[in-house]
């Protein structure tokens, strides 16, 4: 992890400053800001109604915000005392995360077996059903010599953190 945020440089006295900054301008748009995760805040930052917020709350700090900043300043907005002075950093670190998918595919074995017949080059397929039915022969058991997968569509996904 070589990237870090330019937050984790800034003192203390001037992070706080820099902190009750951000919150006079963002804390309008929040009054619940306890139940704001860092989806909300991400979207209210890049995409929501105020044009150019995330260039204003840069501004200070050189005019651009890396991904990290960005949850290195929500963090500290969420777990703060911006009155009393008390700011809560948190730490970088690798988090181990699950991508799950639900997918529905179909999948074509072939299975290979053989018979005894009389029939050769005139044994069909319309025929080898009846004697699969009569359970003559099962298809079931015989060895799969291939198998493709075909026609995937996604049906559901995602993370487990």
């Amino acid at each position: 992890m070589d990237e870090k945020s330019v937050y984790e440089r800034m003192p203390d006295k001037a992070f706080l400053k820099y902190l009750r900054y951000v919150w006079d301008i963002i804390s309008p748009e929040f009054p619940n800001w306890y139940y704001t995760d860092a989806e909300d805040f991400v979207y209210f930052l890049k995409g929501g109604r105020i044009i150019g917020l995330e260039k204003k709350i840069a501004a200070p700090i050189g005019g651009k915000l890396s991904r990290l900043d960005i949850e290195y300043l929500f963090y500290c907005l969420k777990k703060s005392n911006l009155e009393s002075g008390d700011i809560v950093r948190p730490t970088l670190e690798n988090t181990n995360i699950d991508y799950v998918t639900e997918e529905k595919e179909f999948r074509r074995y072939t299975r290979s077996g053989s018979i005894e017949s009389y029939l050769g080059d005139t044994l069909t397929g319309g025929y080898l059903f009846i004697l699969k039915e009569e359970q003559v022969i099962d298809p079931w058991d015989w060895d799969i010599t291939d198998e493709d997968t075909f026609d995937a569509e996604l049906k559901d996904d995602w993370f487990d953190v």
